[in-house]
């Protein structure tokens, strides 16, 4: 008899609340579950607890997730992110044992390459695409053949080894770039022999029925769900608004190309010259306006950068490439030999054992700063100057958004202190990075001393002492500073001035635009509630989302749930019903339109303005207005198909699609699409040349052409498209 699929026993769950379905995705997924979350963590027990996570995680999700075939994928990321929401409360708690424990994480084995690269796996697999790391998910951690892998996929065994191979070896050159050299059957191997770490015996039960609604679950695994939840929820609203750079993924032979040959009006008139193949091209980076590029490039054995097709020095690796907005400066991390140094601008830094990535350049692009390892001790350089040594890992230095100052955490011995402009502060047992106010005259830290936690504030300390503290939110004109701290309940602080105590719960305050407001949400009695300027808002029992300002500052959003179902607030006033999800809320530039998507009885609809768009019954992405604030497009799928709907009006169906953008004008929109396994370019409506893969375009600065990453025949290229 045939084994039902992950969608089957979803949907047996979610109809009617079947118990053994869902035990049996928990008995399916377990190991693969548990041995993400021991490859992060490294402790069994702390591994059972982020598996419970996991699967309550799955429990609550499991309405919006009935068009996935497989699972594996969702889970992957599903613990990825809870992993993370664990190891940062970890951090917070024990900082100074950080290095300690992350040591402890790899797995004691024979195998040289996978001691290397156990402690990088789960963030190589998660930057591949969603279907590559399906496919490596389901062939090496839940040890699937070809045909089943296919199958889950909804592809033939064929398309499936394809992927397979391709993803394999998008993961040897994400190794490669970290000085982990292997082959794409070596990766195979390792990951086949190791990466799968059994669940012990009962905990597969003992999580089923710990997720199912109703179960008593302890409050430290319940704080994993929720930071979990906002993790994943600020991934994927990442990922629907990328509009920007593009990430370039792709082993093998690749091209900078612009198609025609010639100048581009809108572009530099570097981009004239700019047909040199390579065998491999890395980071490809725009400014803001489209008219500068820069991109990492191998030749043979050699890395180079080109800025505007100039070539840089040759490097034995380069990693982390950043170009400033304006297009003018530009930094990336270098290895010669056994040293790692940053270069800048095409000035070289001094050579370290190992330079922290990612390094920090300042909004401007001027300066740039890294923490840095020499022998054993610990330094930060800050355009070219290093510091004193220190004994433990620095935290990573801020920039204030002026580039003019510069801060970071760090320790010796026992004692934390916090560094701003080259000064040390004092010591204390714990201290944290700081924040700079946006006009960069005022900075904020906080640091617990004596078993008491505490804001320090241009190098004073606030005489209120707290269980627990925040980190500092500045609002945009300087002016005004707010936290959350908890003295037995917890209070939000504005301007010194504390709130009235919440006893459950509160989440950081947000500022308006303008300065002048101030919300948060916050639980007393059983009730979520959001506060906006002091006044509470209607209570709701299940759950809130955090607020959300209007550009302008005078409009305010967030969604509410009680009685089980989900209605948006705008201004006060409630929305519709929804009894199943919603999406948090978009103003428009201009702050006149509001939009969201909310799911009711199985169907995804945009709602715009309070009128409601569409009908779709697998799932919806979060609409984006265009900078005009005129037009707002989104993408749908149902039926297995996605479409792009511009103003209410459909697009034709495709089987997958990349983020839109919309051109600065917002006049025009364009989106990757696929169909019959190839891609191409769909500019207002109109399909472009077919490749095998591409990624999100971005428009030049007189909206005339788009900019985007394509392959054809094993070979990439970046193209430049008239429009």
């Amino acid at each position: 008899m045939q084994e039902p699929t992950d969608s089957e026993l979803l949907r047996a769950y979610v109809k009617s609340g079947a118990e053994p379905a869902f035990a049996a995705l928990v008995a399916r997924h377990v190991n693969q579950v548990y041995g993400a979350a021991w490859r992060q963590v490294g402790n069994s027990h702390q591994a059972e607890e982020i598996t419970q996570a996991v699967f309550i995680l799955l429990a609550r999700k499991a309405h919006t997730l009935l068009r996935h075939t497989s699972l594996s994928g969702w889970l992957f990321q599903a613990a990825r992110f809870t992993a993370l929401t664990f190891l940062r409360s970890e951090i917070r708690r024990a900082h100074r044992e950080e290095e300690a424990q992350m040591q402890t994480m790899l797995h004691q084995t024979d195998s040289e390459t996978w001691r290397q690269m156990a402690p990088l796996l789960d963030s190589a697999i998660a930057q591949l695409g969603a279907r590559d790391r399906e496919a490596i998910v389901l062939r090496f951690l839940e040890g699937k053949n070809l045909q089943e892998v296919g199958k889950a996929l909804g592809a033939s065994e064929d398309a499936a080894k394809k992927r397979v191979h391709r993803a394999l070896d998008k993961l040897r050159v994400f190794f490669a770039r970290r000085g982990i050299a292997s082959t794409a059957a070596v990766i195979a191997a390792a990951l086949s022999a190791h990466s799968v770490q059994a669940a012990p015996a009962g905990l597969a039960g003992a999580v089923s029925a710990g997720a199912l609604p109703g179960s008593a679950v302890a409050g430290s695994t319940l704080a994993l769900v929720k930071g979990a939840l906002k993790l994943m929820a600020w991934a994927k609203a990442k990922a629907a608004l990328a509009t920007g750079a593009i990430l370039l993924l792709a082993a093998g032979t690749a091209t900078l190309v612009v198609e025609g040959g010639g100048a581009v009006m809108g572009l530099g008139s570097s981009w004239r010259n700019t047909h040199t193949w390579y065998d491999e091209i890395r980071w490809p980076s725009f400014s803001t306006d489209g008219r500068h590029v820069a991109f990492a490039a191998r030749q043979d054995e050699v890395w180079r950068v080109v800025v505007d097709g100039v070539e840089g020095a040759q490097y034995d690796a380069v990693d982390s490439l950043l170009l400033s907005p304006d297009g003018k400066h530009c930094a990336y991390a270098a290895r010669k030999g056994e040293k790692w140094l940053v270069v800048k601008d095409d000035r070289a830094g001094a050579g370290y054992d190992n330079v922290v990535r990612p390094f920090r350049l300042s909004p401007d692009g001027r300066r740039v700063a890294y923490v840095a390892q020499q022998a054993g001790l610990w330094c930060v350089v800050v355009d070219g100057h290093a510091s004193a040594n220190y004994a433990s890992q620095p935290r990573p230095p801020v920039f204030s958004l002026d580039g003019r100052r510069v801060g970071y955490a760090t320790g010796n011995g026992e004692k934390q202190f916090v560094v701003v402009d080259e000064q040390e502060g004092p010591l204390f047992d714990e201290a944290y990075p700081p924040v700079f106010s946006p006009n960069g005259e005022r900075v904020a830290y906080v640091i617990r001393d004596q078993g008491r936690w505490a804001m320090v504030v241009n190098g004073e300390a606030l005489p209120a002492k707290y269980d627990d503290l925040h980190s500092a939110v500045f609002s945009p004109d300087s002016q005004r500073l707010a936290y959350a701290a908890r003295l037995g309940a917890w209070r939000i602080v504005v301007d010194g001035r504390e709130s009235v105590p919440y006893e459950n719960d509160i989440r950081d305050p947000v500022f308006s635009p303008d300065s002048k407001r101030v919300a948060y949400a916050a639980k007393a009695s059983g009730q979520w509630r959001v506060v906006v300027d002091g006044r509470e808002g209607k209570g709701y029992e299940n759950d809130i989302r955090d607020p959300l300002f209007s550009p302008d500052g005078q409009r305010v959003a967030y969604a509410g749930k009680a009685g089980g179902k989900w209605r948006m607030v705008v201004d006060g006033r409630e929305g519709p019903d929804y009894n199943q999800d919603i999406r948090n809320p978009t103003f428009s530039p201009n702050g006149r339109r509001v939009a969201y998507a909310a799911m009711n009885d199985g169907k995804w609809r945009v709602v715009v303005d309070g009128e409601e768009h569409g009908a779709y019954g697998d799932d919806i992405h979060s609409p984006v207005f265009s900078p005009d604030s005129k037009h707002l497009a989104y993408a749908a799928h149902a039926a297995g198909r996605w479409r792009v709907v511009v103003d209410a009006r459909e697009g034709p169906e495709y089987q997958d699609m990349r983020p839109l953008a919309f051109s600065h004008d917002g006049q025009h929109v364009a989106y990757p699409a696929e169909k019959d396994e190839k891609w191409r370019m769909v500019a207002d409506g109109r399909e472009g040349d077919l490749f095998d893969d591409m990624e999100s375009p971005t428009f030049d600065a007189d909206n005339h052409h788009l900019l985007f990453a394509a392959r054809k025949g094993g070979k990439w290229r970046m193209v430049v498209e008239s429009r």
